[in-house]
């Protein structure tokens, strides 16, 4: 996986690319079939945008760039308020808690938030992942960064032990390539054209 120049404007990724991103894993969401949550990889997850999308899942993200993920945090954080507001699963009332201040309150929030961020750095050519260790694996506007995107799809198929999805840019110079290579070795599940992307839902060839 090529780095580029993500970590130069790591600062402003989400402004740049944020709404965006988050309109491609609603459409993912969309798109998948009922699942029970499990483990979930998402390669090339830059900050870690998809993973309020997924606040059940047992999330894992991987991404060479350090400054992408330095920025994530936010987003764990943006998962916890969700799973407070939403399925308030953190209303346990006790007399001790009733009595800690906003502030303390929010810090251990955000703690907590924090501490359920599994992120790597590493490359999506050479996942230090054992075979089939997830339910699902995602790959969103990630694999034209690729220096060897075959490589990086045979790598999702060896630890993908479900369902593999991946967005590929229009734009991507190999894009037919890898539209081809996919349609060879996978069963597709799902389809979409989103408005910069190809989304793709499949399964490994077993």
């Amino acid at each position: 996986m090529v780095v580029f120049g993500y970590d130069a404007i790591a600062p402003g990724y989400d402004e740049l690319y944020g709404n965006e991103q988050r309109q491609k894993f609603a459409l993912v969401c969309s798109l998948l079939p009922e699942l029970r949550p499990g483990t979930l990889l998402d390669v090339g997850c830059g900050t870690a945008l998809a993973r309020p999308f997924f606040p059940e899942w047992d999330y894992i993200g991987i991404d060479s760039s350090r400054r992408l993920l330095e920025n994530s945090k936010q987003h764990a954080i943006a998962l916890y308020q969700w799973v407070k507001k939403e399925k308030k699963e953190e209303e346990i009332e006790t007399e001790e808690e009733k009595e800690i201040e906003e502030k303390d309150a929010e810090l251990a929030f955000r703690q907590r938030a924090e501490k359920d961020l599994s992120l790597i750095q590493g490359a999506g050519e050479a996942l230090p992942f054992p075979d089939r260790s997830f339910q699902m694996v995602i790959c969103i506007s990630a694999l034209h960064n690729f220096s060897d995107f075959r490589k990086g799809l045979m790598e999702m198929d060896r630890v993908a032990n479900g369902l593999i999805c991946v967005s590929i840019m229009k734009r991507a110079a190999r894009i037919i390539e890898m539209l081809e290579y996919i349609d060879e070795h996978f069963s597709q599940i799902a389809s979409a054209h989103e408005e910069k992307d190809h989304v793709l839902i499949f399964r490994p060839k077993r």
